[in-house]
């Protein structure tokens, strides 16, 4: 019993970590966002540009999410 609780616990903790890092990236995104916007880029290279990054930002969100779901099977096996 006390392992089930130690896992649900560690979970959370997972969850809340998980949460922070896709704080992260959105930040990441934003600010990187305004970089493309404040530059002397064309529309057309500003489009592409937000396309790359938004590519990133999906790559990342699907990393983080990959990693999450690892540890929170290690947690829910201990």
């Amino acid at each position: 019993r006390h392992t089930r609780l130690q896992g649900d616990w560690s979970s959370d903790v997972c969850s809340s970590d998980l949460e922070e890092a896709r704080i992260t990236v959105r930040n990441y995104r934003s600010a990187e966002g305004k970089e493309i916007d404040g530059g002397e880029l064309s529309d057309d290279e500003k489009s592409d540009a937000r396309q790359e990054l938004q590519k990133h930002v999906d790559e990342a969100n699907s990393k983080l999410e990959e990693v999450f779901k690892t540890k929170e099977a290690d947690i829910m096996t201990v």
